[in-house]
């Protein structure tokens, strides 16, 4: 059910409040003559007024001051329409203001009936609600009567059920109980087996093992030492075995140069002598060209000798002309030796500038 919004209640709790009397209707005519002032005769206390001032001025000036009757009537009625026209902007300002009052009310009285509208419509939603809730638990509780009996059956069932699988569990975990403690025993025995191993190797390192550390040792330099001879000794064949070649070498050549001979000489014997003379220039010629080959290969060493002295020469010559002035030839790292020169230069170039 809906509730109603906290200022209904405090509107409600104001209007059951507020004095409605003072806004009652009655006669028109009653109301004017209770809003109608009552009039003051200003011609009977003026004159007093001014008699008493009169009563402390000159006698000359009392003469000149004194009212005409007409002023006097004239001042009555200009007060008599100014309380007429105060009379008729009160009435007017009561209109206005009864009027803002009924329209207030007007819509309090429709904001009421828009309360009474969404209450009843509540009551009704309240009443609906509670008539289908209602049914729904009286359909509810005919299905559970119904259901009841079934249900009890059902949990009887599922009763038997669980026991015969407790007791299958049970039975289950008694045979792997049973499993588990012949493992335990078989485990048990390995490890009384392995802590009586464990022992006679503790006694072992304890004292056998220094004696068979000492005797490693000793096959382990044995060893070291076998090595090293056999060593020296393939050292020794080997060294052996390439003098035996080399003889063998030898050996080889000589008999190949003494078949040759033989048979060069068989050859030459059924030679001209004229043939036998150019081969015997030819063998010369040959001789003289290995001293020749000989000769140069000596040179062309001893020139580069001599190149590798003058490029040293040149060195020492220009780090003492360097050192000698320093000032006049910076330090440079740019070419360190003379090898490291982009330009090579020519050998007769080289002899004509050092000598």
């Amino acid at each position: 059910m809906n509730k109603l919004p906290k200022h209904s209640h405090i509107l409600e709790e104001y209007f059951t409040n507020v004095d409605y009397s003072k806004w009652e209707r009655s006669n028109r005519t009653k109301v004017l003559k209770s809003t109608q002032p009552q009039p003051v005769l200003w011609a009977s206390a003026l004159p007093d007024r001014q008699a008493t001032k009169s009563f402390h001025r000159p006698i000359s000036e009392r003469h000149s001051e004194t009212p005409t009757p007409t002023n006097l009537q004239i001042k009555i009625k200009t007060w008599q329409g100014k309380n007429g026209q105060n009379h008729f902007w009160l009435s007017c300002c009561h209109c206005l203001w009864q009027s803002r009052a009924v329209e207030e009310l007007e819509k309090h009285c429709k904001l009421l009936q828009e309360m009474n509208q969404q209450l009843a419509r509540d009551i009704e939603d309240t009443d609906r609600h509670s008539v289908s809730s209602a049914r729904e638990l009286l359909n509810q509780h005919a299905k559970l009567g119904r259901s009841v009996p079934a249900y009890n059956r059902w949990s009887t069932r599922q009763i038997r059920q669980a026991k015969d699988d407790l007791r299958d569990v049970v039975q289950e975990a008694k045979d792997q109980l049973s499993g588990l403690q012949v493992k335990l025993q078989a485990v048990m025995a390995e490890v009384q087996n392995a802590q009586v191993e464990f022992q006679t190797l503790k006694t072992y390192k304890d004292q056998g093992y220094p004696l068979k550390a000492l005797q490693i040792a000793d096959l382990k330099r044995e060893l070291y030492k076998l090595q090293m001879a056999q060593e020296e000794e393939h050292d020794d064949l080997s060294a052996l075995c390439q003098t035996e070649m080399a003889n063998l070498e030898k050996q080889l050549h000589q008999k190949q140069e003494e078949v040759l001979s033989s048979i060069a000489k068989k050859t030459m014997s059924y030679a001209p002598p004229l043939v036998k003379h150019m081969a015997l220039q030819n063998h010369t010629m040959k001789e003289e060209i290995k001293l020749q080959k000989q000769e140069i290969m000596k040179l062309e060493n001893e020139n580069s000798a001599l190149l590798r002295n003058i490029r040293a020469l040149r060195l020492l010559r220009a780090s003492s002309i360097r050192e000698a002035f320093q000032n006049f030839f910076p330090k440079s790292d740019r070419y360190k030796s003379w090898d490291n020169l982009p330009f090579i230069w020519p050998l007769d170039l080289w002899v004509c500038l050092f000598f």
